[in-house]
């Protein structure tokens, strides 16, 4: 895979997480109350945000760099446990009853792909 496709794949998954941890730290007691959770739990979400913030900001950081084979290593194995493991979890809970689960559940399926690609392949500089 080229460093094009890499960079385009960073910055997607860059933004897509930024927005969802900006969405989940400031909407933590909408999420608890729509997902039926203890009312205490807004703390746990509030860090998911975080966690997503960050990886998404640890994304937009790299998005220039070489990533794959041996090249920013660390971040494609980072990006790709995190989408994998998702989406199995997604799967295993049956995440996929409406549209809008089953799009989630599909791009994350289709970005922990991604990411194995690119962990197990040297990249091409352009």
């Amino acid at each position: 895979m080229s460093q094009r496709y890499s960079k385009v794949i960073m910055t997607i998954t860059a933004v897509m997480m930024l927005a969802a941890g900006i969405l989940i730290t400031f909407l933590s007691n909408e999420i608890v109350a729509y997902l039926n959770l203890a009312p205490n739990s807004f703390l746990l979400i509030q860090i998911i945000g975080a966690l997503y913030f960050a990886f998404g900001m640890l994304n937009w950081f790299v998005k220039a760099n070489l990533i794959g084979g041996i090249y920013g290593r660390p971040i494609s194995v980072a990006n790709f446990t995190h989408f994998s493991m998702v989406a199995l979890s997604l799967f295993k809970s049956g995440f996929y009853e409406n549209i809008m689960q089953i799009t989630i559940t599909t791009v994350y399926c289709i970005l922990a792909f991604l990411f194995g690609y690119i962990f197990m392949t040297h990249p091409k500089v352009n």
